[in-house]
């Protein structure tokens, strides 16, 4: 009580206050995660004229805002620490996928959003269901890690459905998988992406709000598979393509996020605030043309990191509308923290030291979806997980016009003109002729934002 006295005299005065400053109402958040989706796999994007049906994602944006210009990094651990922790990925040292055999894991004195909204002066629930992907099999925490990282709960698989820790239990599928149960695993046969919607209703349906509730699908994430056959959509066949099935895989995703939603009911739906969102774009093997299997997942082109997100709940004023500002998976930190009432001007991390947020508040946005909250957005990857040297590194700085990339430590450079936020132009820099005038004013301001972020940004992990 004490604690909760002192957050909610040091929260700011803009935080948005409803009519009771305390009260529970319209503060619940559901996350929902899906791994690999691009926006040319969502139809209400209208991204590619062959995107599978989702009707209930579709619906969704009909009832929030629709962002067309999100980012998120090339692989999904990344952004999983980025959003759960609103910092950048070097920061926490998860710049690569985390190998179920990788001994790093996203470091103890992080501030996630659990532990966010612990510091709220309202008493918060908190569930992480589906999959984890922030610490190794062989890390120190393992499969408990998320009630380490503050969550009352953790129910799913702790990675890639593929992975296998327990003794040969046969081929690991989306109907054979290894489930954690706050830190203990088992095999299950229930279908996974129903396995986490049942969960997500189960722990919602005993929840008092105002509550926090991160659900994570591996979904469509590989192993490619046939959906079983409630979930089958009536246009996949015996001969449908490996394309066809990772789609197929899609529309069972919407199906269950349907169901979640009928479960929590029109009211409840009413008082959350619903963030839907991919870790990265779609995966290149089950990309259709005419978009570039090569611009794909693990890259830095749109295909890769301009990712769907979807906002809606009580926080929106203009339902169905779209957004072009530039966001970004680090948003999603400072927009719960609002939500909660707690102040991220002065966070300390769990071993005390600063705790500087690097995402935005996306409310404004919610309440005007022509504003903007940052001029460019900056995403990156790199290798191995952990404090530098890194053996390779890849920045990104975009805008709502350019890209300019910055592999490795060698600077080189590559700038490209961004046509309809489906794919990159061609690189600038490898024209003989040079720059036109703008786009070399618009590098110069690129660079100049890069430094800008590497000045302000380093490693505060283990070994820091």
């Amino acid at each position: 009580m004490l604690l909760a006295a002192l957050v909610a005299g040091c929260a700011g005065d803009d935080v948005p206050a409803f009519d009771e400053p305390v009260g529970t109402l319209g503060r619940n958040v559901l996350v929902i995660i899906a791994d690999d989706l691009g926006t040319d796999k969502v139809s209400a994007y209208g991204e590619h004229p062959d995107a599978p049906p989702t009707p209930n994602i579709d619906a969704l944006a009909e009832r929030g805002v629709l962002f067309r210009n999100a980012y998120a990094h090339p692989y999904g651990t990344a952004t999983r620490a980025s959003l759960m922790t609103g910092r950048h990925a070097r920061r926490v040292g998860l710049g690569d996928i985390t190998y179920s055999s990788t001994p790093f894991e996203l470091p103890l004195a992080e501030l996630t959003l659990a532990e966010l909204v612990a510091l709220s002066p309202m008493l918060w629930d908190t569930a992480a269901l589906g999959k984890w992907n922030l610490s190794g099999y062989h890390s120190e925490h393992a499969f408990a890690h998320p009630l380490y990282q503050g969550f009352r709960t953790h129910k799913g698989a702790p990675a890639n459905i593929e992975s296998a820790m327990l003794g040969d239990a046969g081929p690991r599928t989306y109907e054979s998988w290894e489930k954690s149960i706050d830190g203990a695993l088992e095999m299950t046969t229930v279908y996974a992406t129903t396995d986490t919607t049942n969960d997500a209703i189960a722990e919602i349906a005993s929840m008092e709000s105002p509550w926090l509730t991160v659900v994570s699908y591996n979904a469509p994430h590989a192993p490619v598979h046939v959906p079983p056959e409630h979930l089958r959509p009536d246009w996949l066949t015996a001969d449908s393509d490996d394309i066809a099935k990772y789609d197929a895989a899609i529309w069972a995703m919407d199906q269950e996020i349907g169901r979640l939603f009928a479960e929590m009911g029109p009211d409840l739906l009413a008082e959350t605030t619903v963030i839907f969102m991919a870790d990265n774009g779609s995966d290149g093997e089950f990309v259709r043309p005419p978009l570039n299997e090569g611009h794909a997942k693990t890259t830095s082109f749109e295909g890769g990191i301009n990712v769907p997100m979807i906002v809606a709940g009580p926080w929106v004023d203009h339902p169905g509308s779209e957004s072009q500002a530039l966001v970004q998976d680090i948003d999603l930190f400072a927009t719960v923290a609002e939500i909660a009432s707690v102040d991220v001007a002065d966070l300390e991390r769990q071993d005390g030291s600063a705790n500087p947020i690097d995402g935005r508040s996306l409310l404004p946005l919610l309440r005007d979806p022509s504003a903007t909250i940052r001029d460019f957005a900056y995403t990156e990857r790199f290798r191995p997980n952990g404090p530098p040297p890194y053996l390779s590194a890849r920045e990104v700085v975009v805008t709502r016009q350019y890209k300019y990339v910055v592999e490795d430590a060698f600077w080189a450079e590559s700038l490209f003109e961004i046509e309809g936020r489906t794919d990159d132009g061609p690189n600038l820099l490898a024209d003989p002729h040079g720059l036109e005038d703008e786009a070399a004013a618009q590098l110069e301001i690129l660079r100049s934002n890069l430094q800008e972020i590497r000045s302000d940004t380093s490693y505060a992990g283990p070994g820091s």
